[in-house]
């Protein structure tokens, strides 16, 4: 039978639906009162307003315990169609004090920015310290090592952030919810659905990235307002990088357009631009960082067949005669994908900010998803391996999932001050962008080009065992985004060689290609998730790209002049690594646990301690926690040899 090796650990709805004894779930509802919540008006907008606690030490430990975090809802009245937002932020004060700061914006539409919290890029890890207990250790290799971070969920669905609370019913099998009305009595419902709490509406009229630019934007303007000694604001604007993963990279390419289009508005002597001066703060963007970003689908998505194919683990997805014949397609223009999405980027080029889209380009444009889904990635399930790492057999997880069941544990919700239940992905909201025909609009490039003339940094960082968002087609997007940039970019950038990235003084962590502000770096060994694979990489890659450095050395250099210097090519080579032995977590059931674990499962076979299904309660230990050195601050600058040549 199955065995409740912690009832605390993963709620008695859940283990009640996994035994399948008794016939209803029970509730796990947040907390909805929160001693020492502060709650104040907007100063710059006096009709939004900011809810917020100041976190114990505790709830997630940093490396120094003097570290300020600082989590809470920025309150946006409703808009039009649009209702009223409560969007959720977690801000990290940096280990050193300095004026850095950067967003980080989560990736698929719906998907939480805790995800990367909690798997390589915040201050924190969650560890199992009992059977029964979770706890947090500090982050070794943080962002906030190098500068004040700033979490939040948006579009507003996402993760913790939500319109209205809404009772409903998790069913952990589909990573979906119902809801009823939050005044209904609550009802009896069968005990396979999973356990029932609080989520926000699952009718979010949010669906497509420029639209979310707009909230973001005003969540941005609250917050400048409401943390003035977080955000010093003086004669000149703070400068202000935006961070992404996987779709988040359409959002950080938009997201800046949109607040430079919002930054002119304050130009002038027009009554219009001194009433923006007076009730806007300028949202100056100065880098864009971008990780395994799926962001411009016609430049990106042929070289999926390519790391099918031609991939630096040998592994070969299709057989030789049918690849060559799809890039014969390919040249030819006789892609199928390609010419909808061509259709599409014809159909949205010019779509404003404001604009609605008409349900004719809707439809087009979802129908270039899908046939671009069937024709580049429908037949990737049946190789067996996983998606965001294809050197990996599914189920796999290239990171702990523990912070799934922590952050639903009564006492964190309380200390965040968090009156929904957390969910990773709110796969409603999903839906509707990629209904609207989201992913398929562009095209982008010329975004992030027109950034790049503004003289904003764009790094560009891929891991090259992800084939969700692979590193040939983040190359690709590199040279589009030079040869759109023109002049000296267009040229020198292309010519710039691969130089190594010096991780510290022994380890090389993979290869950049620089040519001034721009850089593209493919990080050796690394899944979708770069970051919990080359936590120490990535670290210095961001660091150095947010201080205007060299990707590869961290010196400073002059972006006039400075071009890499190394092998045209990043072709280095590496053995198929050995299959990691992934976790079943009853959260995230799907994702990560086989057809016969589920079939166990629902049997009553095994134990779960912790979120976690194990066939034999002895299999579980507590982790292990290196203790972080006494100097976890600071930035690797390799010295150069001049007479040296890169390799």
């Amino acid at each position: 039978m199955l065995g409740l090796g912690s009832v605390a650990s993963i709620g008695k709805a859940a283990l009640m639906w996994l035994a399948v004894v008794p016939s209803f779930t029970v509730a796990e509802y947040p907390p909805t009162r929160f001693p020492g919540r502060i709650s104040e008006k907007i100063p710059i907008d006096n009709t939004m307003t900011v809810r917020y606690k100041e976190l114990p030490d505790q709830i997630c430990k940093s490396v120094f315990s003097n570290q300020k975090q600082i989590t809470g809802y920025i309150n946006i009245p409703a808009e039009g169609n649009i209702p009223e937002q409560n969007i959720f932020f977690w801000y990290v004060q940096a280990r050193v004090r300095t004026n850095a700061l950067s967003l980080w914006l989560g990736g698929n539409p719906g998907e939480s920015a805790l995800n990367a919290f909690f798997s390589g890029h915040g201050p924190c890890n969650v560890i199992e310290t009992s059977r029964e207990t979770l706890e947090t250790a500090a982050n070794e290799w943080g962002w906030d090592r190098g500068s004040n971070l700033l979490f939040i969920d948006q579009p507003v669905g996402s993760g913790l952030s939500y319109d209205k609370i809404n009772h409903g019913i998790l069913n952990y099998m589909e990573r979906s919810y119902t809801l009823s009305e939050l005044n209904l009595e609550e009802k009896k419902v069968p005990n396979f659905i999973g356990y029932s709490g609080s989520f926000p509406s699952q009718n979010i009229p949010i669906t497509h990235t420029k639209q979310a630019a707009h909230s973001t934007w005003r969540f941005l303007q609250g917050f400048y307002s409401a943390f003035p000694l977080e955000v010093p604001y003086g004669h000149d604007p703070i400068g202000l990088n935006i961070f992404a993963e996987g779709y988040g990279g359409k959002y950080a390419a938009v997201f800046s357009d949109y607040f430079n289009r919002r930054n002119a508005e304050r130009h002038g002597k027009t009554v219009e631009a001194i009433t923006a001066r007076l009730r806007t703060f300028p949202i100056k963007v100065i880098s864009i960082g971008i990780l395994n970003g799926c962001v411009d689908a016609r430049v990106q998505m042929p070289y999926n067949f390519d790391q099918a194919q031609r991939n630096p683990y040998g592994i070969e997805m299709m057989h030789e005669n049918d690849y060559l014949d799809i890039k014969k397609s390919l040249k030819d223009g006789d892609f199928n994908c390609d010419r909808k999405l061509a259709m599409c980027y014809e159909r949205t080029k010019d779509l404003g900010y404001n604009d609605d889209v008409s349900t004719e380009t809707q439809n087009m444009c979802f129908e270039a998803l899908s046939i671009c889904s069937d024709e580049n990635q429908a037949w990737f399930s049946e190789t067996g391996r996983a998606l965001k790492d294809m050197t990996q057999v599914f189920p796999f997880s290239a990171t702990s999932l523990n912070y799934l069941d922590y952050l639903n544990r009564p006492h964190v919700q309380q200390a965040l001050g968090i009156p929904v239940n957390f969910t990773d992905i709110n796969f409603d909201l999903n839906v509707g962008f990629f209904k609207s025909g989201d992913w398929s609009y562009g095209p982008i490039v010329p975004y992030l080009a027109q950034a790049l003339n503004r003289g904003i940094n764009i790094g560009l960082m891929y891991g090259d065992r992800d084939f969700f968002c692979n590193w040939l087609g983040g190359e690709a997007l590199s040279l589009a985004i030079a040869k759109e940039a023109g002049g000296a970019y267009a040229t020198k950038f292309p010519k710039a060689g691969y130089a190594p990235i010096h991780s510290n003084a022994k380890t090389i962590g993979g290869r950049v290609r620089q040519f001034g502000r721009l850089s593209f770096s493919r990080i050796f060994n690394a899944g979708h998730h770069i970051a919990a694979y080359q936590p120490e990489t990535v670290f210095q890659v961001f660091a150095r790209i947010i201080r205007s450095a060299s990707v590869s050395t961290g010196q400073f250099i002059n972006y006039e002049t400075y071009a890499t210097i190394g092998k045209s090519t990043a072709d280095d080579k590496f053995p198929l690594p050995w299959q990691t032995s992934s976790k079943c977590y009853i959260r995230a059931l799907k994702s990560t646990c086989s057809t016969a674990t589920i079939a166990q499962i629902l049997s009553g076979r095994g134990t779960i301690i912790n979120n976690v299904w194990y066939h034999d309660e002895n299999i579980w230990q507590p982790d292990f926690v290196r203790p972080h050195p006494y100097e976890a601050t600071g930035i690797y600058t390799h010295p150069i040899i001049l007479k040296s040549t890169p390799v």
